[in-house]
C-alpha cells in the first residue's frame, strides 16, 4: 500500500492530542475488526494525557475485541464429541518442549495478523523422554476428573459452571478445562443441545479421567503451557473422534489461550508438535495457514550440538 493511505499510530494521536483536534467519528461494527483495533488504540493513545481511565478502556475493548475474534472462529465450528475407546483402554499423548531461535513474538496476534509471522525453532526431550505426557481414561461416574501427577492435585467437575472456571491464570487444570471446553463440552462449543454436563456424559457413553504429567517447570519459557494445551487437545482429538490434524490442533490452541485471558501465538505448539529443527511462516490475515519447512542439520552436526548443549533451569519464573 502507498504511504500516503498510512498513519503512524504513534505520531498521528500525538498530533491530535497536541492541537486538541476532536477525534473522528467512531467506527461501525461492520468494519472489519483489525480496522476496528486499530482505531480503538488510536483513541487509547488520543486521549492518553488527558483521560487515562478511557483511554485503558478503549485499549481493553481493543484487546477484548481481539480475544473474541479468535475465539469466534471456533465457536462457529461447533463439534459433537463421540466416545472412540474401550472401556479398558487409554489414550496416551506426549510430545516435546521448544526452544526458540529466532522471531520469537512474530507469530502473536495482532502482530501475525497484520503481518505474518516467521519463526524458527527446535523441539526437544528431557533425559531422552518428550517431557509432556497426558493419559485419558473413561471412568464409570458421569464427571470428569482432573489429576496433575507432578503438581500432586486432583479436582473433580460435574457441571457446566464449575467446567468454565478456566480464567484464573495460574490454576492447575485451567487449560485441561478449557481443553475439554473447546472438545464440545461446554453449549457454545457443542453441535447439540443437553440439559447439563452429565446428561451430555450420559449420552457420550461414560465420564473421563484426564491426567496430566509435566516434566517441565511451569513458566519455564520452553512453551510449556501452549505444549500441554497441544497434548491435552491431540488425546481428546482421539478420545472424543473430533479429526482434527495438526493444524486444527495448533489452531484450537491459540483459542484456548485466548479462553484462558493469557493470550499467546502459535510458535509454542507448533514446535512441540512437529519434531527437529523447522522454520515455521504464516502470511497475514485472521485464518493463520501454517506452513513448516524442515531445517536439515548433518549427523555430525546434531551429534555435536547433543553433546555441548546444556538446559539450566535458573529457577525465575516467566510470569
Amino acid at each position: 500500500k502507498s504511504v500516503f493511505y498510512q498513519l503512524n499510530l504513534d505520531d498521528a494521536p500525538r498530533q491530535y492530542a497536541t492541537h486538541g483536534l476532536p477525534l473522528p467519528a467512531e467506527l461501525s461494527e461492520q468494519e472489519s475488526p483489525l480496522v476496528r483495533m486499530h482505531d480503538l488504540m488510536f483513541r487509547s493513545k488520543a486521549i492518553q494525557q488527558e483521560q487515562p481511565g478511557q483511554a485503558d478502556a478503549y485499549e481493553r475493548q481493543a484487546f477484548g475485541l481481539l480475544s473474541e475474534t479468535i475465539i469466534r472462529t471456533a465457536a462457529g465450528r461447533k463439534r459433537e464429541p463421540r466416545l472412540t475407546i474401550h472401556p479398558d483402554q487409554i489414550v496416551w499423548s506426549r510430545c516435546p518442549v521448544r526452544i526458540d531461535l529466532a522471531g520469537g513474538w512474530t507469530d502473536t496476534p495482532p502482530q501475525c495478523f497484520l503481518e505474518g509471522g516467521h519463526v524458527v525453532n527446535i523441539a526437544i526431550e528431557l533425559n531422552g523422554q518428550p517431557p509432556i505426557q497426558i493419559y485419558i481414561k473413561p471412568c464409570r461416574e458421569f464427571h470428569i476428573v482432573f489429576r496433575s501427577i507432578d503438581l500432586g492435585n486432583a479436582e473433580r467437575v460435574r457441571t457446566w459452571e464449575e467446567l468454565q472456571q478456566f480464567t484464573t491464570v495460574g490454576s492447575p487444570f485451567s487449560i485441561p478445562k478449557a481443553a475439554v471446553a473447546l472438545a464440545g463440552f461446554l453449549p457454545r462449543f457443542c453441535s447439540r443441545s443437553y440439559s447439563s454436563l452429565e446428561a451430555q456424559l450420559k449420552e457420550f457413553g461414560s465420564g473421563f479421567e484426564v491426567t496430566l504429567l509435566s516434566a517441565i517447570p511451569a513458566g519455564s519459557g520452553l512453551g510449556t503451557s501452549s505444549i500441554l494445551a497441544a497434548t491435552v487437545l491431540g488425546a481428546l482429538n482421539d478420545f472424543c473422534g473430533l479429526a482434527w490434524d495438526k493444524n486444527d490442533i495448533c489452531q484450537q490452541s491459540l483459542i484456548l489461550e485466548q479462553l484462558l485471558t493469557t493470550g499467546g501465538g502459535w510458535q509454542d505448539q507448533v514446535g512441540g508438535l512437529t519434531e527437529g529443527i523447522k522454520l515455521i511462516s504464516t502470511k497475514p490475515g485472521i485464518a493463520q495457514n501454517l506452513v513448516v519447512e524442515k531445517i536439515e542439520m548433518p549427523e555430525e552436526g546434531k551429534k555435536e550440538l547433543k553433546e555441548r548443549f546444556a538446559l539450566i533451569y535458573t529457577g525465575q519464573r516467566r510470569l
